[in-house]
């Protein structure tokens, strides 16, 4: 390997006011590799061109290059006239001793890579796809006539300042190539195929195009910070793209990551496009201008998007669909070319593989780049959007030392950045460390940064008494928690302070009611425990008529709810022993309906069994043979009762199965299914049949299901998760399940809010309670949970009246009951109120 295979460009010897031919130079306008771009005056026109200098490596066969260049340039120019509305026209080719010149149209007007850099947010959706569009439409008439660009980049598209899209540079990729090792901005979106000795076709640049349109939708920002970690390493950066688009693992990062509203669709055709495997790739520009087509009436993008000449030329290149011509193969020298430029760079050589020239132009872009990334790190540090801020300063950071005065305001920007970040996360120290750091680069006027830092510390000593507080009312030290926020009520506190004061306030208030309620309920179950139910059930009457308390309430209806329960057992029983099935059943229904049990369903099914056989055995010996029929089979429709099985036989021996099957036919069409699956079970018992198995089958699944659906209307969930479980040993398929599961899940969920949100009252943390039974309602629109909710609102409406009261502000205290007594009137809030008027 020698030295002139990494050399560095040529200076130009011109300057402005040199000629070449008929063209005077005016400025210099661009630059790369082993070519400077001017811009010149033909002083025979009198218009502007470009002329591209292509300045001569002297170990290359200049005659051979001319001669090549002068035909390409040949072919050209009849392309570019042939289609002049998207490629930059060529004009004219000067072979002259100081290098070969190229006459190009001059175009007024940014490139694309320009106005990604002075514009680094996400391009409008809309603007992308037209650029994509014409870019693709530029793209598919240069591959009819048989050419690849292989050097597709955002510098080789030009933006005219008149609308409109013009690409350049196409096919001369190869030839430049032979004259220089490949540049950071061809590098960045080359197809790996061209890394490697394999023939580039039409999807090299559908490849590339990819890149480009991935990085207009994303944003050069976005694009940057997706692929950081090639970007940083600026010595070897080349190597790492050629590593990155030869790796078919390597996977550019969703477009949804950085736009998550976007239509995945746009994610979905790119990512097409950016395919590594070119037999996975949109095949052709065709396919491509269609694809986007189709895009636009699914995104509803208006076609005027596009100028008039673009959108012509989109639906003629769809409509044509004509096969392209063969395309040229690399020439054996680019090959070789590349394969040296592979060898040297994974052995490590990559010193000279990316050629900069460090001109002052190029020093210039570069400060003008960190200004612009300042002024945007300012502006989103104003708005509070310190990520992006934070963004912004570090891509400045990534160029410049902080021995430049650039690096040093972006390194002081970067700390405020992240001071503000760990402030909003709560980590006061955190903070304070980083914008002590800031103060150190910063040196002098740092009065700003001192206000930050005793900002964080007076906030870092109010977050700490907080969570003293809040740890002190969640332990019920309530007399410590009132002693520090009495310390805290006379100093001067920020709005935001002050209202979490209130809060805490408002919480201690009610956490003292709450002491008192559990003192209440404590009472009336020790009272219970002494068998002093009763006088228990009037406590917690007088309680209620002084406060009011949700679990004051339910611990009365459960306590009222157990004195029915019991006593409706008692008659029951005393029924039973009677004899009055029918007045027992009657009394048990009723305690089953407080308390469901599977004991006093056993008992229930036990005694309406006996009822319905002493009414069939009575029917029997009246001779009504029909209605002792009934009522026997209706015993056995409630349990299995051997004498009524035995008088069924006594009946009729030969069509009692007949009978059970009809019995159980007509109780499962009236949604009997216990009695159904009874009913069944006898038939089966006298002959097993399909029909009676299947039967009996169905009426189980259908018992379980209706089981398991009366236990979530319970919310007995235990219950309804065995039901679910015998119904699935069944039939896991059957097509009632699938609803049955469903409700169970959503019940589920519903009840978990439901307790999270009782949790939070009984703790009077309010806000959290009305956010777990908001979330409950969403799930099941419920009266309950409207009730807690409307019951939370006055509880919390109530807790700040007192606390108001409290602190000796009646004004505030009698507003809230005012809003109170709009929900609900109590003798507790009218008790508030009169003493919220006294003088």
């Amino acid at each position: 390997m020698n030295e002139s295979e990494f050399k560095k460009p040529h200076l130009s010897p011109l300057n402005p006011g040199d000629r070449v031919g008929p063209y005077t130079i005016v400025e210099q306008i661009g630059s790369g590799g082993s070519s400077i771009v001017f811009k010149a005056k033909d002083t025979l026109l009198n218009h502007f061109v470009a002329v591209k200098h292509i300045m001569l490596d002297p170990a290359t066969d200049d005659e051979h290059l001319r001669h090549r260049v002068q035909q390409e340039i040949a072919i050209h120019k009849k392309v570019t006239a042939d289609f002049p509305n998207y490629l930059v026209k060529m004009l004219d080719f000067i072979d002259d001793p100081r290098g070969i010149f190229i006459v190009m149209e001059y175009i007024d007007g940014p490139s694309l890579e320009q106005i990604l850099m002075m514009s680094p947010a996400p391009m409008p959706l809309r603007q992308a796809l037209g650029i994509i569009a014409g870019t693709a439409v530029a793209l598919n008439h240069i591959h009819q006539k048989g050419i690849i660009h292989r050097d597709l980049k955002p510098a080789n598209i030009i933006m005219p300042r008149t609308g409109g899209l013009k690409l350049t540079d196409f096919g001369l990729a190869t030839i430049i190539a032979e004259q220089e090792t490949m540049s950071l901005g061809s590098a960045r979106y080359m197809a790996p195929e061209m890394f490697e000795d394999a023939n580039a076709d039409i999807r090299s640049d559908l490849y590339s195009l990819g890149l480009i349109s991935y990085e207009c939708i994303i944003g050069r920002t976005n694009f940057e910070i997706a692929f950081r970690s090639i970007l940083r390493d600026k010595r070897n950066q080349a190597l790492r793209w050629m590593k990155w688009h030869t790796n078919p693992r390597a996977q550019a990062a969703s477009i949804n990551q950085f736009m998550p509203d976007l239509d995945p669709k746009v994610n979905e055709f790119i990512g097409r496009l950016m395919a590594k495997d070119s037999d996975q790739r949109v095949p052709t520009t065709t396919d491509l201008v269609n694809a986007i087509r189709v895009h636009f009436v699914d995104l509803q993008i208006p076609t005027s998007e596009f100028d008039a000449q673009a959108t012509s030329n989109i639906n003629q290149t769809v409509s044509s669909a004509q096969d392209t011509a063969p395309l040229p193969r690399f020439s054996k020298s680019f090959k070789i070319t590349a394969l040296i430029a592979l060898i040297i760079l994974l052995s490590g050589a990559g010193t000279g593989l990316v050629l900069y020239s460090k001109k002052q132009s190029e020093y210039k872009r570069q400060v003008r780049i960190a200004e612009e990334q300042l002024l945007n790190a300012k502006d989103h540090f104003k708005d509070g959007d310190y990520e992006q801020a934070l963004v912004s300063y570090n891509n400045v950071t990534d160029v410049w030392s902080k021995e430049t005065k650039w690096g040093r305001v972006a390194e002081t920007g970067s700390e405020l950045a992240k001071g503000q970040l760990a402030m909003q996360e709560a980590k006061f120290d955190e903070a304070i460390a980083y914008f002590k750091q800031a103060a150190a680069i910063k040196n002098r006027d740092t009065h700003q940064i001192e206000l930050l830092i005793s900002e964080a510390e007076q906030r870092r000593d109010f977050h700490q008494a907080v969570t003293r507080i809040e740890q002190d009312i969640t332990e019920l030290r309530l007399i410590q928690a009132e002693a520090t926020l009495a310390n805290w009520r006379k100093l001067q506190l920020t709005q935001e302070e002050a209202e979490k004061i209130g809060e805490l306030e408002v919480r201690l208030s009610d956490q003292r009611f709450q002491v008192e309620v559990d003192r209440i309920i404590k009472k009336a179950e020790a009272m219970v425990a002494r068998g002093q139910r009763e006088a228990a059930i009037r406590e917690l009457n007088i309680a209620i008529k002084r406060m009011e308390s949700t679990q004051l309430r339910q611990k009365y209806e459960h306590l009222i709810a157990n004195a029915t329960y019991e006593m409706s057992i008692a008659e029951a029983q005393t029924a039973e022993a009677d004899n009055k099935y029918g007045l027992a059943v009657k009394h048990y229904l009723k305690a089953y309906e407080i308390k469901k049990s599977d004991s006093l369903k056993e008992k229930l099914s036990d005694l309406q069994s006996r009822a319905e056989l002493e009414k069939g055995l009575k029917h029997l010996r009246e001779g009504d043979v029909n209605r002792a029929r009934i009522a026997l089979l209706s015993s056995l429709g409630y349990k299995e009762n051997p004498a009524a099985k035995e008088a069924l036989k006594q009946i009729d021996d030969a069509d009692r199965y007949e009978l059970f099957m009809a019995a159980g036919q007509e109780a499962f069409e009236s949604g009997n299914y216990e009695a159904a699956l009874n009913h069944f079970k006898s038939a089966i018992d006298i002959e097993s049949t399909i029909d009676a198995n299947d039967n009996y089958r169905e009426a189980s699944m259908r018992y379980y299901i209706e089981e398991c659906n009366k236990s979530i209307d319970s919310y007995d969930m235990e219950r309804a998760n065995q039901m679910l479980a015998k119904a699935e040993a069944i039939d896991s398929g059957h097509p009632y399940l699938d609803t049955a599961r469903e409700q169970f899940i959503i019940t589920k969920e519903y009840l978990k809010h439901l307790q999270k949100g009782d949790e939070s009252r009984k703790q009077s943390r309010f806000a959290e309670a009305k956010r777990s039974y908001r979330r409950a309602m969403k799930i099941i629109n419920s009266s309950e949970v409207k009730e807690r909710l409307q019951d939370i609102e006055y509880e919390h409406l109530l807790a700040k009246a007192r606390a108001f009261l409290a602190v000796g502000d009646k004004k505030n205290a009698l507003a809230i009951i005012e809003v109170a007594l709009e929900i609900r009137e109590s003798s507790e809030l009218t008790a508030l109120y009169q003493e919220a008027l006294k003088e």
